[in-house]
């Protein structure tokens, strides 16, 4: 829909003096009559028509409160459509970052992995607040207590009887994100 406010180069509250002394100031600038080149014409017949039919509406009191009351729904979708734009924006942006977390997540876990192979038969503990590696044999008969790995929280205490236990615990670990808090070695 056109904006006849702009054709007439007028603002929204400009009153009916305004609004017939600004189409009679643009239908002199615009009559084709004072065009010779037949392009320039036939676009300031174009540009006359907008101007007569802008006019036609803005001057009536009745037709101009309607434009206005369609022109207002027409920007209220175009506000609709804008906040979809931008909630579909931020739920990307969402998406952006559980990816790059994820990423983050798996490139621990690599380097776990990797740190874990470094040295067979080790395995990454804690012991009073340091990271240790230790062998399998040596957790053997060790207490352990066991702590998600993100948010710190307890998830309970093992006894490791068997070399076999502690590998099983410590390949359950590695995948979950679980740390391993020795409590006490076998002695």
């Amino acid at each position: 829909m056109k904006n006849y406010y702009e054709i007439l180069e007028v603002e929204r509250d400009a009153t009916q003096d305004q609004i017939r002394e600004q189409y009679l100031f643009l239908i002199q600038a615009w009559h084709p009559d004072k065009f010779s080149n037949p392009a320039q014409k036939g676009k300031a017949e174009e540009k006359t028509k907008d101007i007569n039919t802008a006019y036609e509406i803005l001057r009536n009191p009745l037709k101009r409160a309607e434009y206005d009351r369609s022109n207002r729904s027409s920007r209220s979708t175009q506000k609709q459509e804008y906040r979809r734009q931008e909630q579909a924006q931020a739920a990307q942006r969402r998406a952006e970052d559980e990816r790059h977390k994820r990423e983050e997540q798996l490139q621990k876990e690599r380097a776990d992995t990797k740190r874990a192979a470094a040295a067979p038969g080790r395995l990454r503990v804690f012991m009073n607040g340091q990271e240790r590696m230790l062998s399998v044999s040596e957790l053997v008969k060790a207490t352990v207590q066991y702590f998600d790995g993100e948010t710190k929280e307890d998830m309970g205490v093992d006894y490791f009887r068997t070399h076999a236990a502690v590998r099983a615990a410590a390949s359950r670990c590695l995948k979950c994100g679980v740390e391993i808090h020795v409590r006490q070695l076998a002695r």
